[in-house]
């Protein structure tokens, strides 16, 4: 009886962890998901908010004639801007293949004010010539002969001038089919109805339309016919642009509006809209939690084989390498890659041979034992993320990914966890974005069953992300985790930088705390975490900003100065625990020794070009280590525009606070501001050497640049 129960309550359990699964469960929905879609012309209107970025939406070309038919361009489909003096309907109906039969007697269409006319379009039938006369507003009268060679084609008289009225007059019937005249310049536009009013404060828009457009605007309000303007937009711009609203507003309508240059046959695409409050795609941040484990057990640095000497470690001086960044954590993540240990799937990793200084089956040189050793010594904890993608590695190599993954964890394992005790934890895989996604699934399968049968061991899946189902970089997180594999990981796994695209669609770096910074795209994975894997943790094993110094330039768009990148990855940090989440690892440790390039200078130090000179950032970093080593985040005191202020406390109960501005500008620009809570401030220590902090009281005269504070109640 007792084993049915248990079965029945395992049974149970499985069923509540995993019966309810949603590989959607990270997305925030947009406002423009529901929306509806009104657009000027064209089809293919709900390519606009399906949150693909690869679909658009094409409009028609509205000259040389399809302005003809809307009541927006052509003057003429207004009926009660004129009057005519016979019946032509069917001549001013926008449709060219309809006609109306005048006879002799002239026909004078009289607007009712002066109209500026760009230029009309008419279409004729007629034996006799016809002449057309123009009565300008400076009381002038332009004459054009219509003549029957060019009977049914539609042709276009130029007059960029105010008119009061039209006259046709032919001696014979004749056959108008239409006329026309543009009387705004050319626009297209696509008008979302979000069906009520919302809390509008994101608006994502890629509209890539090259020389096509001469400018895009967006309007907003509550009613169609009184919109007033939220932004302009680049349309040679490429990528998605978040744009954030100086604060949320009430809208119900948007409309983008597309103006073109006087051209034929221009037309213009929208590739995406998505409207969302003021969190954005990541949503608001849950609320904060007592974190279980301190800052020195919860951030790290990522590294690789050599620590860029390409030696082993413990052939590199003791006050470089692994020993130098000993000063700042305790964590270390290693690149090891898959292609150094074997050349296929199918072979097993002959770690004996390794052992026994004869290298491995693909690298005749190699010991990974002799370095991780000299981590270990140095006291690190070692994350092993097992690197392969389709260009070191391909997934056509595998021809039965489970059970070659299998041997491969059960291997992996054998060796470095219950053999050496080397490594505390495995990620199967870092980007392997290119994988077919069926093979990843089998390999992280295999491989967290062969190594949970050997040792006890945390096993996290390759870096993904819950808030984007259409990525360029092809890493939601539906791809490479289902229903079965999860049952099998430790924890989820992401990478972040804090980059975004500006209204020129460049790549820049943005403080931390800007809500279109992808550091909050960890709200997503806790959504995810809490409906598919509750009681998993969730680790950050890449995030960083790159910068000059150490003697090295950054001149890429991402790159900031120096000492920002101390100051924003320092706030990073801090705002990743009080998020919860269980580690998080500095990407590099050095700059690569590489031209100026995306992530090549996010390093704490130079490169070996440079000599490894510590950069601001490593100092900033050590100085946290040694204040927060031992403290946990307890709880936000202020998490606002004005002030961020976390809580840390130690298992004596003392107290430390970490404060700053949240500066996206003028970050060494300081101000008094109040500490709430009633705190009293006995010492206060600034992360980068600034000039000593003034205090007064509860009061701090505080920057962006993050300050500790030693404090009583």
């Amino acid at each position: 009886m007792k084993i049915l129960v248990s079965i029945f309550f395992l049974l149970f359990n499985h069923w509540l962890l995993f019966g309810q699964f949603n590989p959607d469960a990270g997305l925030v929905t947009p406002f423009t998901a529901n929306a509806t879609i009104n657009t000027s012309s064209g089809n293919n209107k709900a390519f606009i908010t399906d949150r693909n970025t690869n679909t658009y939406w094409e409009s028609e070309n509205p000259l040389p004639v399809n302005y003809i038919k809307r009541d927006d361009l052509n003057l003429f489909k207004s009926k009660n801007s004129f009057v005519a003096s016979q019946n032509i309907n069917y001549a001013v109906d926008g449709d060219i293949n309809t006609k109306v039969t005048l006879q002799p007697q002239p026909l004078t269409i009289r607007f009712k004010k002066p109209e500026f006319i760009y230029f009309l379009s008419i279409k004729y039938q007629t034996e006799k010539t016809i002449t057309l006369s123009i009565t300008l507003a400076s009381d002038s009268i332009k004459t054009i002969t219509l003549k029957p060679e060019k009977n049914y084609q539609l042709q276009k008289i130029a007059l960029e001038k105010k008119i009061i009225s039209i006259t046709l007059t032919n001696s014979r019937p004749y056959n108008l089919f239409e006329i026309a005249g543009l009387y705004k310049p050319p626009v297209e536009y696509v008008l979302l109805d979000l069906n009520k009013p919302r809390p509008v404060g994101q608006i994502a828009i890629r509209a890539l339309n090259d020389k096509q457009v001469s400018k895009i605007e967006v309007l907003g309000g509550n009613n169609k016919s009184t919109l007033h303007k939220l932004f302009t937009f680049n349309p040679t711009a490429i990528p998605l642009i978040p744009y954030l609203l100086n604060s949320e507003k009430n809208i119900r309508y948007i409309k983008i509006v597309f103006h073109l240059p006087m051209a034929d046959y221009y037309k213009v695409k929208l590739w995406e809209v998505d409207v969302y409050n003021y969190y954005g795609p990541f949503g608001k941040p849950p609320d904060a939690k007592p974190a279980r484990h301190t800052y020195g057990e919860s951030f790290g640095i990522n590294a690789f084989w050599g620590w860029g000497y390409n030696v082993y470690a413990d052939q590199i001086p003791k006050d470089k390498g692994p020993g130098a960044f000993r000063e700042l954590c305790s964590l270390v993540r290693n690149y090891h890659r898959l292609d150094w240990d074997i050349k296929t799937p199918g072979q097993s990793p002959d770690y004996e041979n390794m052992e026994a200084r004869e290298g491995t089956l693909a690298t005749p040189w190699l010991d990974w034992d002799r370095e991780y050793r000299q981590w270990k010594k140095e006291g690190f904890n070692i994350d092993a993320t097992l690197l392969f993608n389709n260009n070191l590695f391909p997934d056509t190599l595998w021809s039965d990914p489970y059970r070659e993954s299998f041997n491969l964890g059960k291997s992996f394992v054998t060796h470095f966890v219950k053999n050496k005790n080397f490594i505390n934890q495995i990620e199967v895989g870092n980007e392997p974005w290119g994988y077919n996604a069926g093979t990843y699934q089998q390999i992280l399968s295999g491989f967290a069953d062969g190594a949970h049968e050997t040792a006890k061991i945390t096993i996290l899946p390759c870096a993904v992300q819950a808030y984007d189902p259409f990525p360029d970089a092809n890493h939601y997180i539906k791809r490479y985790l289902n229903k079965n594999n999860l049952q099998k990981i430790d924890g989820l796994n992401t990478h972040f930088y804090n980059y975004i695209f500006d209204k020129n669609g460049i790549q820049t770096a943005i403080n931390p705390e800007d809500p279109r910074a992808e550091i909050w795209a960890v709200n997503n994975l806790i959504r995810y975490r809490d409906v598919n894997l509750p009681g998993k943790e969730i680790f950050v094993t890449e995030f960083g900003y790159d910068s000059d110094g150490g003697g090295e330039t950054c001149t890429h768009s991402v790159c900031i100065p120096e000492k920002l990148q101390a100051i924003y990855g320092v706030r990073s940090a801090l705002i990743l625990q009080r998020l919860g989440v269980r580690q998080f690892y500095w990407y590099y440790f050095a700059n690569v020794a590489y031209n100026s390039y995306l992530h090549n200078r996010s390093g704490l130090t130079s490169s070996s070009n440079a000599g490894f000179k510590k950069k601001e950032s490593f100092y900033a970093f050590k100085k946290l280590f040694q204040q927060l080593n031992e403290y946990r985040f307890k709880k936000i005191v202020s998490e606002n525009q004005t002030l961020y202020a976390y809580l840390f406390t130690d298992r004596m109960n003392n107290k430390k606070m970490i404060v700053w501005i949240p500066t996206y500008t003028n970050h060494f620009r300081h101000q008094w501001v109040t500490i709430p809570g009633g705190y009293s401030v006995k010492e206060i220590t600034p992360v980068t050497d600034d000039p000593p902090i003034q205090i007064k009281g509860n009061k701090v005269f505080l920057s962006g640049n993050p300050v500790i504070l030693k404090i009583i109640e």
